[in-house]
């Protein structure tokens, strides 16, 4: 398990993870402008000089991702429209349930992110997303607090 600090940083590092990682794997596009502000932004929160200890909260996320099913959601495809939606609520659920004080970079990178959503799709196919991503991210985050995560 990580200890308390690793936790607490992973916790406030996980959106910002997600988003860069939607970026970098082009699962969205236009949005390599991105990449450098969200990857030091994670590297600020993680703020982890030694290589071997960073590589240890790396394992950690991915273990976290793996444990939680995300990593099925991308191995599986999901479009980067709804991921980018399921992020948002998850973002939301976090901010509503629990005490977790999260970058406030996180406000207009999603202002980003949202704007480009909304205009690419028809309208009921993006109700169909939105809908379908409010509906799994309470799910998600309860799974994340039953790994240890967001308590």
């Amino acid at each position: 398990m990580a200890t308390r600090s690793e936790k607490k940083r992973i916790e406030r590092a996980f959106i910002s993870i997600h988003l860069y990682l939607l970026v970098k794997y082009e699962a969205i596009t236009g949005f390599d402008h991105k990449k450098e502000e969200l990857e030091k932004q994670i590297n600020n929160i993680l703020d982890e000089s030694d290589p071997k200890k960073l590589l240890k909260i790396n394992n950690r996320v991915a273990r976290l991702n793996e444990d939680s099913g995300i990593r099925d959601l991308l191995t599986k495809g999901i479009d980067g429209h709804k991921y980018i939606l399921l992020m948002y609520y998850l973002t939301l659920e976090i901010v509503k349930n629990n005490k977790t004080l999260l970058p406030q970079e996180l406000g207009p990178i999603f202002n980003d992110f949202l704007e480009v959503e909304s205009g690419e799709k028809d309208e009921q196919d993006r109700m169909n997303i939105r809908k379908s991503a409010m509906k799994q991210a309470p799910k998600l985050f309860k799974k994340l607090q039953d790994l240890g995560y967001y308590n």
